[in-house]
């Protein structure tokens, strides 16, 4: 029953996504614009801060967190369809992460993944 909820929960953003997917297809239904291009790569992430945002959590520091770390996430992706806005984009990426990095704790360190990650990543 849990896992039914979630997945209604989690539709409009599986549906958003596979949206975006089939937007660069040339099948001539999508305009193939920077502003339809924009909107349809940022509104896969605001679904998750609307998730969020009817979530029982919603007011704890834990889903503040998230939700701005996803917002900062979805201007970091808008910023990247236009080149001019490259690197405000990748600060905007860095920043939701740091906010990532504080909504889900640093304990406990796992050095080991973490340098396997970065080794292969």
């Amino acid at each position: 029953m849990a896992n039914e909820k979630a997945l209604q929960q989690l539709l409009p953003f599986l549906l958003a996504v596979g949206l975006y997917g089939f937007s660069d297809l040339p099948l001539g239904v999508f305009p193939q614009t920077q502003l339809a291009h924009l909107v349809l790569k940022c509104i896969p992430v605001l679904c998750l801060v609307a998730m969020l945002l009817l979530h029982p959590t919603r007011g704890s520091s834990y889903s503040l967190l998230l939700q701005a770390g996803l917002v900062l996430s979805s201007v970091g992706d808008g910023c990247l369809v236009y080149e001019h806005l490259f690197f405000p984009g990748v600060g905007a990426f860095g920043v939701a992460h740091v906010l990532y990095v504080l909504a889900f704790g640093f304990a406990p360190p796992a050095w080991p993944i973490g340098g396997a990650t970065s080794v292969f990543a």
